[in-house]
């Protein structure tokens, strides 16, 4: 089954990314905050939602993740708003990305296999 790209809606995620990327890159030097950067953004078909995927350079700095979502996304709201770039924000959601953690696993595996 071919699934039909929307073009509009690509470009609008990719555009959220950039700017939550950024803003993000601000906060992480003006705050001290731990190093992180966003996997990717998954912007839901009617564009209410938008899911951030956010990968943490060390594991022990992922329960920063709730404290971020709490204090900062605010921030990030307010910053996105100012821009003037987007004529509506979508609902702004943090998780954790795993799939990085998930592709080590099975090249463990693989390697224990072999």
């Amino acid at each position: 089954m071919l699934v039909k790209t929307n073009f509009h809606h690509a470009r609008l995620e990719s555009l959220y990314t950039r700017e939550i990327a950024l803003i993000f890159q601000k906060l992480i030097q003006q705050k001290e905050l731990p190093l992180f950067s966003i996997s990717y953004c998954s912007l839901s078909t009617k564009a209410e939602n938008l899911k951030v995927y956010l990968v943490f350079t060390n594991e022990k700095d992922q329960k920063y993740l709730n404290f971020i979502s709490k204090n900062y996304l605010p921030v990030v709201k307010k910053h996105l708003a100012k821009s003037k770039k987007f004529a509506r924000l979508p609902k702004i959601i943090l998780l954790l990305d795993q799939e990085l953690k998930k592709i080590s696993d099975l090249e463990k595996i693989i390697q224990k296999i072999q």
